[in-house]
């Protein structure tokens, strides 16, 4: 087998900045706001004077979705430049006063207990190649929050669909005798196609994301997949697969 490259970490960066990914976040941006799930989940969990960080913003769907719920003290980062600039252009169209910035989940650019809150939306945290990667996103997420402050993020659960089972199945196979892509970090390292596009993701299990979480100093306080919440429009579930949401609080060390 020849030898392939990992994964970059800049895989993101590369994905979210093309023209497709453009579009595709630009009117979903426009046309789709929050889904009926994170709309509960956040109304549940975070009081409207919340500081809230949207990390992984793109051109702005949920930051934009938070200040019609009623969420006015808002910033919304994403790693590609292009995409901020889309949310830029949105908000002074609707005349929306919203902060957004360029960053990077792995650094950063926030003082320690900064935020109330941060969102990380569908699942953002898991296009960062590398379990030592998304755990020093996590950690950094950790150092951000105020002390309490809560953590709302979701992920594709390799579990939860019963017609992936025998899929995962042969791909675990795949790691213990060494035959896997070898741009893959990690056992739930996945190239999807989206929209003709080859992007990265990492599908965990439920038990790797509590273990993520509590080695950061978080207390999980609640998790739920999507139908779970309520019953989800079609247009969602033509645009969107189905993903779990984790709640988390930051604790004490």
């Amino acid at each position: 087998m020849l030898f392939e490259e990992k994964v970059d970490l800049n895989r993101a960066k590369k994905d979210y900045s093309t023209p497709k990914s453009i579009q595709k976040y630009r009117d979903l941006a426009q046309n789709y706001g929050l889904w009926k799930s994170e709309s509960i989940v956040i109304k549940k969990f975070l009081n409207k004077e919340a500081l809230v960080l949207d990390i992984g913003c793109g051109a702005g769907r949920t930051t934009f979705g938070l200040y019609e719920l009623g969420y006015k003290n808002l910033l919304g980062v994403d790693i590609s430049k292009k995409l901020i600039k889309q949310a830029k252009a949105i908000a002074k169209s609707k005349n929306i006063k919203i902060k957004f910035e360029v960053g990077n989940c792995l650094i950063l650019n926030y003082g320690n207990n900064s935020f109330d809150a941060v969102f990380f939306s569908y699942n953002g945290l898991m296009t960062i190649p590398g379990y030592h990667n998304r755990m020093k996103a996590v950690s950094e997420i950790n150092r951000v929050l105020k002390e309490n402050g809560i953590f709302i993020f979701t992920t594709h659960d390799r579990n939860q669909n019963p017609d992936r089972i025998n899929e995962w199945s042969q791909e675990k196979k795949k790691w213990l005798n060494g035959t896997q892509d070898q741009r893959y970090f990690d056992f739930g390292d996945k190239f999807v196609n989206d929209n003709g596009q080859e992007l990265f993701l990492h599908i965990p299990d439920t038990k790797e994301v509590y273990s993520m979480l509590t080695k950061n100093n978080f207390e999980i306080l609640y998790t739920k997949s999507r139908s779970e919440i309520c019953p989800v429009p079609e247009h969602e579930k033509k645009e969107f697969g189905e993903c779990r949401f984790f709640v988390a609080k930051k604790v004490k060390h």
